[in-house]
């Protein structure tokens, strides 16, 4: 496409075409300058929320909402408009403002999602009474709705000093929907976090059993078996299972360098957390790494990394607990 402009940079569709793959490459900066080169030639309405929304992605929520307000008029744009520009002005602590306008935005296609908006910025001005009940009784049109609908629930308790109240919301929606693998899979990584191991291999096994293809849940129950020196077998099973259904997945490949270092293949597992981080920068895939190297004697590797990454996780407990002994 640039080469293509080079030669004929008069052809504004060919550069909205390269700005729309910068965008999509995360290039914003040059992509904003594609756009705004494309506004000032023929301005429209689609170029200009391009602008609003890549000026939102900036941290630009003034200039965002400059681009955006005037299109508040465009029939075609006006609930796109008025979602993103309540996102502007709650980024400038308008919340007030922002509230009320996701309180016009009730389409299929931004409704939900300015709901959940509504819910957050509630509880965040401590009114809680008014986000559980926007929260518990919106409106859902499907199954993804509802679906979207109780996890936000979940996440409001999980706010609450008491956070095992979240479980009674996935029991209601299980014993509502039963049929739903997701809800069984959500809450047993829920009861995992509250310390319910027993509660956590229980529905992990029961979401599987109602949908064997999901590689999430195959992976949650293959690493806690593997955490728990469980059976590494039928880890293993899953854990492939896993990785053939969704490949190159860091939490995947994590998984299983992990199994290979508690079956003692240190080369294997050593390999397999080197492209674990590869793939996704992770404090705890570092972790692992950092232990299998440890364990290989391969002391030099082990400090170069901790020099090199292990800055960009200070607040990991766990990792800077290890590196601590490591150092040692």
């Amino acid at each position: 496409l640039q080469a293509y402009l080079d030669r004929h940079p008069s052809e504004l569709g060919i550069k909205e075409q390269l700005a729309r793959a910068l965008v999509a490459n995360k290039q914003l900066i040059e992509a904003r300058k594609q756009f705004l080169e494309i506004h000032n030639a023929t301005p429209t309405p689609t170029v200009r929320m391009s602008l609003g929304l890549i000026d939102l992605e900036l941290n630009n929520p003034s200039e965002a909402e400059a681009w955006i307000r005037p299109l508040l008029e465009e029939p075609s744009l006006r609930e796109m408009a008025v979602y993103y520009l309540a996102q502007a002005l709650l980024m400038q602590n308008q919340k007030e403002a922002a509230l009320d306008l996701w309180s016009k935005v009730t389409g299929d296609d931004y409704g939900l999602d300015a709901l959940i908006w509504r819910t957050q910025t509630l509880f965040d001005l401590n009114r809680r009474d008014e986000a559980f009940s926007l929260a518990k009784n919106f409106e859902h049109r499907n199954h993804n709705d509802y679906a979207r609908g109780v996890r936000l629930q979940v996440r409001l308790y999980l706010l609450l000093p008491n956070p095992a109240q979240a479980l009674t919301v996935f029991d209601m929606a299980i014993a509502q929907k039963p049929e739903i693998a997701e809800f069984w899979r959500d809450r047993a990584n829920l009861r995992y976090e509250l310390g319910d191991h027993k509660g956590f291999e229980q529905d992990m096994r029961h979401a599987l059993s109602l949908n064997d293809q999901d590689a999430d849940a195959l992976n949650a129950l293959g690493y806690f078996l593997v955490e728990n020196s469980k059976s590494l077998v039928e880890a293993r099973k899953l854990l492939e299972k896993a990785n053939s259904l969704t490949p190159n997945k860091h939490h995947i490949v994590d998984s299983l360098g992990w199994l290979s270092f508690r079956e003692g293949n240190l080369k294997q597992a050593e390999s397999l957390l080197d492209r674990a981080y590869q793939l996704q920068a992770d404090g705890e895939v570092l972790a692992h790494w950092l232990t299998v190297l440890v364990k290989m004697n391969n002391q030099g590797k082990a400090k170069q990394l901790i020099q090199t990454e292990a800055i960009k996780y200070p607040q990991d407990k766990a990792l800077q607990q290890l590196i601590q002994q490591i150092q040692k």
